[in-house]
């Protein structure tokens, strides 16, 4: 469930049209942490995911959805 909220958020942020640093300043966490979230190498808290979710204009269920196309 991490690497695919991870991949949906890299999604969405680039279709926000944001940078990992960008993000990063906007919700207070390191651009690290953010690269680690988006690989799918960090838990993460419901509070982060629901921070992160608003930031790039999504809902938290939907950013733990699969995709079309994807397996």
């Amino acid at each position: 469930m991490q690497a695919l909220f991870g991949e949906n958020l890299r999604a969405a942020r680039l279709k926000a049209g944001l940078k990992q640093s960008e993000l990063a300043e906007k919700t207070g966490l390191t651009q690290q942490y953010l690269s680690l979230i988006e690989t799918g190498r960090k838990n993460l808290t419901l509070r982060t995911m629901m921070e992160l979710a608003k930031v790039v204009g999504q809902e938290v269920s939907v950013m733990l959805r699969r995709t079309r196309g994807r397996p």
